[in-house]
């Protein structure tokens, strides 16, 4: 058995709570428009509020999706080498982060993470953690250079 976990991964995933709650809104707004001919006079104000603001929140999570294109499939903390591996590519050591935050929001992981060298990595909470994330808090207190902030209000 396997005394202290060495690696946490998180995975990115297409979709966040941001992304679903603009496309429930949308979805929301498309039907307001379909059904404007039935719609009682007193709540035309809302129907038509949510037809304008419809296709913008498609835009929004469109926008919200393809921002994360160049997002890393996977981050990797590795706590036995002391390093972060960004994707395939590129690996940053504990002690090159000057400043690291990782944002937990609704079981959606951030990470924003400043090095040294002045390079920043800001990944929004578009990741999953394949353990539970008070464990990887704790992992996280034994590196002083990242903090972990854990939010579960709109």
């Amino acid at each position: 058995m396997v005394d202290k976990l060495n690696q946490v991964s998180l995975i990115k995933k297409w979709y966040n709570p941001k992304v679903v709650v603009l496309a429930v809104v949308s979805t929301i707004g498309l039907m307001a428009c379909l059904t404007l001919d039935t719609t009682p006079d007193e709540l035309l104000f809302r129907a038509f509020f949510l037809i304008v603001f419809g296709p913008i929140g498609i835009l929004l999570v469109i926008g919200l999706i393809f921002s994360t294109r160049t997002y890393p499939s996977q981050i990797i903390f590795d706590f036995e080498k002391e390093r972060i591996l960004l994707g395939s590519a590129l690996t940053v050591k504990f002690d090159e982060v000057e400043i690291g935050l990782v944002n937990s929001k609704f079981g959606f992981i951030g990470v924003s993470l400043v090095l040294s060298s002045g390079q920043e990595y800001i990944y929004r909470n578009f990741f999953t953690c394949d353990i539970d994330e008070t464990e990887f808090a704790s992992l996280l207190k034994n590196v002083p250079s990242i903090k972990y902030n854990y939010e579960n209000k709109v």
